[in-house]
């Protein structure tokens, strides 16, 4: 590289072929480091986690420009699949997607500032242009086209300070830079040493891409989805987070809160009980997605996911022909706890993460309808060959409660006090000793809440109406768990085991197949809606979902019986089983059984309770206060843990990011 002794057009080529060389190994370097500093960092890693995505697409993979924007919509499984690094298939596969996406912007980058670097050769002094066009050029064009890999790591460990990030990262690149000024100290040793970067960028390259290749083609041998079958029914599942039952019209509640759902259960079938198997989000979304218990799948803390041989409903309605979408509000669904297996197309971003700083204070149902509404459209207007499956997890029940107008004094509008829904979990405001005029003004605005979320999940309705696909649509809504307002001493969910924690809504609209106005008394489960859904969509039991091998009532059901029989009687109670532990404050288990419930502290000798639900439907007396009495819902609560909580489940532990973590924290699970 001795240009000063070149002809100008030499001089010209010279850079610039040094400039795609250096910013390819530079480019590919950073990717390495990206790779290795997330894989150290957890077990999953998604290509929006890349520093040059979140450079080019903004915070958490939110694109910054419209024409980011394009590119995301164009390609939301590149950025937002997740990688199970401890596996080495998905970890080549992650690394040579990651090689890949970082060339392509690194030689773009190289392809702009081209003509600039024409123009410097053009300008630069004879004297000059020895030393910078054959030393520092070519370590200072590596070194800078790593600057995104050597921030990877300085933003973890600098989380939160700020502009002093990037500062701090040019500060270490320039240190690397003059380092290499020291170890090159000629032209030719800068040729020697660039050739050298190149080629081991290029050798790493080969073997990365080639395992990803062959690894991948193993991977999805035999994964083809099944060939359409004519007059499948399109599926839409809904759930509400945070929505007690108690608290929907349709269930007897006083005040018209749902009305869309009210006329989802007239046409349709309401299920009047129905208990989850935990009170809060990220295990009761794993069991209604996969029909497997928290003793099952596992995951019953923060920094767990579950592995990727669990298998979804959307991985069985995906084999079946069905396009598959999901869109979800809340940092518990997101990818990282492998919610988007079997999905096309899986949107934890727009919503949970985007909008999440206002999301818990303001709505965030208008933004998820538009996201809903424009992937309906593109279905309707292309793909209508295939049937969708899509899930929508729908937030702004969840506290803080804050309504818009007018659902902020639709239910309490002579309310003039100074409690506001506001900073629901840390604030003071909300405390057991409130006022009692105070509390019911915040049951007003997490009834109005409902109301408002109600409202949008009519708009979804409206959208397949519109397409003309509702009649053969099976609608499905539920929810994740309820919310307390003091009946047993705490506020919120994830405190405990009571009906008003885990009791919830479930209707389901499909003419062809459910009567309109059936009302099933019986207790039925979560983990019975997807096998459920299977059935409705006329497809066999499937081998591989669920907990194999488990027979009888404690089972998951298909709900199909219940709905069609003339009497229950017939039917096998089915009894429920929830538990909070993990790492709950106090871990705890129950049981509930047709009319009566058992829950039992999992700690030491372990406090017990039992409750008469015909005669004290609020669970106040407790039945075994004394430490004495006999129930046989105390073995048959041991029994199910035994059999389940000791055997191996499908949980794998992995690291939160800093952002993640925060974002948990805001929502009061995270301390």
């Amino acid at each position: 590289m001795r240009f000063a002794s070149l002809p100008g057009h030499s001089l010209d080529e010279k850079p610039i072929r040094t400039l795609f060389l250096a910013s390819g190994a530079g480019g590919l370097f950073a990717a390495l480091l990206n790779v290795a500093w997330l894989a150290s960092n957890g077990g999953v890693a998604l290509i929006r986690d890349l520093e040059i995505a979140f450079l080019l697409l903004g915070k958490a993979g939110v694109p910054r420009s419209g024409f980011t924007a394009r590119l995301a919509a164009a390609m939301p499984g590149l950025f937002n699949a997740p990688f199970d690094t401890s596996r080495l298939g998905a970890m080549l596969a992650f690394t040579a997607t990651s090689i890949a996406v970082m060339l392509a912007v690194s030689w773009l980058l190289a392809a702009l500032v081209a003509p600039l670097i024409l123009l410097a050769t053009r300008l630069t002094p004879p004297g000059f242009a020895r030393w910078w066009w054959g030393r520092a050029f070519p370590t200072g064009t590596l070194v800078a086209f790593s600057l995104v890999g050597i921030l990877a790591p300085v933003r973890s460990l600098m989380y939160g300070w700020g502009y002093l990030i990037p500062l701090v990262t040019i500060a270490v690149g320039a240190m690397i830079w003059m380092a290499l000024l020291v170890a090159c100290r000629s032209a030719s040793g800068t040729t020697r040493f660039v050739r050298a970067c190149v080629a081991s960028a290029l050798l790493a390259l080969v073997i990365v891409c080639g395992g990803a290749g062959v690894t991948t083609l193993l991977a999805h041998t035999g994964r083809e989805p099944a060939s359409i079958v004519a007059g499948r029914p399109n599926i839409l599942l809904v759930s509400i987070d945070s929505l007690r039952a108690d608290h929907v019209h349709a269930y007897g509640y006083a005040r018209e809160t749902s009305p869309i759902i009210d006329g989802l259960a007239r046409d349709g079938v309401l299920f009047r009980t129905v208990v989850s198997p935990t009170p809060w989000t990220l295990p009761a979304h794993l069991t209604l997605l996969t029909a497997l218990p928290p003793e099952r799948h596992g995951v019953v803390a923060d920094g767990q996911r579950l592995r990727d041989n669990a298998t979804f409903l959307a991985e069985v309605l995906w084999r079946a022909g069905y396009t598959t979408a999901g869109f979800v509000s809340a940092p518990y669904l997101d990818a990282v706890y492998g919610f988007s297996q079997g999905f096309d197309h899986y949107d934890d971003y727009t919503i949970a993460k985007r909008s999440f700083d206002a999301s818990e204070q303001g709505t965030t149902s208008p933004a998820l309808l538009r996201i809903v509404s424009e992937w309906l459209q593109r279905w309707g207007a292309g793909r209508r060959d295939r049937p969708f499956f899509a899930f929508i997890h729908m937030w702004d029940v969840h506290y803080d409660y804050t309504p818009p107008p007018p659902y902020d004094s639709m239910f309490d509008p002579d309310y003039h006090g100074t409690v506001t829904g506001e900073n629901y979990w840390y604030g003071t405001q909300v405390h057991k000793d409130m006022d009692a005029r105070d509390l019911e003004h915040i049951i007003a605005l997490y009834d109005g809440e409902i109301r408002f979320t109600d409202l949008h999940l009519g708009y979804v309705l409206d959208e397949l109406r519109n397409l003309g696909v509702l009649e053969n649509t099976i609608v499905v809504v539920t929810a994740d768990h309820g919310d307390e307002f003091f009946e047993h001493g705490r506020k919120g969910h994830k405190q405990d085991l009571y009906d008003e924690s885990i009791l919830v809504p479930l209707v389901i609209r499909f003419p062809a197949k459910v009567p309109a106005g059936r009302v099933v008394e019986d207790q039925v489960r979560l983990m019975d809606i997807a096998p459920t859904i299977i059935a409705l969509a006329g497809l066999p039991p499937q081998p591989d979902f669920g907990p194999n091998g488990l027979q009888g009532p404690h089972a998951p059901q298909d709900l199909i019986p219940w709905i069609t029989a003339d009497s229950a009687s017939a039917l096998p109670a089915l009894p429920a089983f929830s538990d909070l532990v993990g790492d709950a404050p106090v871990p705890v288990a129950a049981l509930r059984a047709r009319s009566s419930k058992f829950i039992k502290e999992q700690r030491g000798r372990g406090a017990e309770e039992l409750y008469d639900l015909a005669s004290d439907p609020g669970e106040h007396q407790n039945l075994l206060r004394d430490g004495s009495g006999e129930t046989p819902l105390r073995e048959q609560l041991a029994m199910w843990r035994s059999t389940w909580a000791g055997g191996s489940n499908l949980a794998q532990a992995m690291v939160l990011s800093d952002e993640h973590k925060e974002r948990l924290h805001a929502l009061g699970y995270l301390k």
